[in-house]
């Protein structure tokens, strides 16, 4: 079983209800009961942090719990196909399970309809458009005034697409780079020599893209992906809130979408 180590919060410590329904629910994995009861013990708080990373995207009112409880599953899985011959660290591929877990919940309760579809489509291609004619990222007026909206729908059109994009974040490498790595969001234990060529390539351009990027869109993605802070947390550090951290990380997402779209056509 891996080493690494996470300080927990007595509240966690106290709390068992979570790893007792995961324990009944994975009998048969592979080891005695144990060692997957020092496996939740140690990365209890790895699932706790990884659901709150993704807040965001949950459903409104949702209950914590229900997706806390999802990630510890996902964890007791990752314990049972974890392979350290392949590279990734066990808490990087236990963020890859519990990720993936709550992004294939979210599918399951939560399909994309046909109108997000459409207008996340419209955003990135406005964005993306715009970058090309002005030759350098556009404002958030300009976008707004390309899609015919004043800037309060514009915004709540952000807000909207929030799980959308979100959504997006679920396949493979798709922030992937030196300046956001790609420890989020990359299955190192599912790579073969002619992914990890596309993969690079991939990573260029989105180091491209993200040159182009303005300023708070760089720093908001920066902290977010490199140093794991929530949403909440970055809109305190750079003086704004939670929902206006959304709406830029929206803006982000989607211009770099956009770019690896036209750049890559199927």
């Amino acid at each position: 079983m891996p080493a690494t180590d996470f300080t927990e919060s007595p509240a966690l410590a106290n709390s068992l209800t979570h790893k007792v329904r995961a324990l009944h629910s994975y009998r048969d994995t592979i080891g005695p009961a144990d060692e997957e009861e020092d496996l939740l013990r140690r990365y209890t708080p790895l699932v706790v942090r990884t659901v709150q990373r993704y807040c965001p995207a949950l459903p409104p009112g949702t209950d914590l719990d229900d997706w806390i409880n999802l990630g510890l599953f996902a964890l007791v899985q990752a314990g049972r196909t974890y392979d350290p011959l392949k590279g990734a660290s066990f808490p990087h591929f236990a963020r890859i399970r519990i990720k993936n877990a709550i992004f294939d919940e979210l599918r399951r309760i939560s399909p994309l309809s046909r109108s997000d579809l459409a207008r996340r489509q419209a955003l990135e291609e406005t964005i993306d458009t715009l970058t090309t004619e002005l030759g350098g990222p556009p404002s958030e007026e300009q976008v707004a005034s390309r899609l015919g909206v004043a800037m309060a729908e514009y915004r709540q059109l952000l807000d909207r697409l929030r799980g959308v994009v979100f959504e997006s974040l679920s396949e493979p490498a798709f922030l992937a780079s030196d300046e956001v790595p790609s420890r989020e969001l990359v299955d190192l234990n599912q790579q073969g020599p002619a992914e990890q060529l596309l993969q690079r390539e991939l990573h260029q351009q989105i180091r491209d893209r993200i040159h182009l990027l303005p300023s708070v869109q760089k720093k908001v993605l920066h902290m977010f992906y490199y140093e794991g802070l929530r949403l909440k947390d970055i809109g305190e550090i750079l003086g704004f809130t939670e929902a206006r951290a959304c709406q830029i990380h929206v803006q982000a997402v989607s211009a770099i979408s956009a770019y690896l779209k036209r750049v890559n056509p199927i």
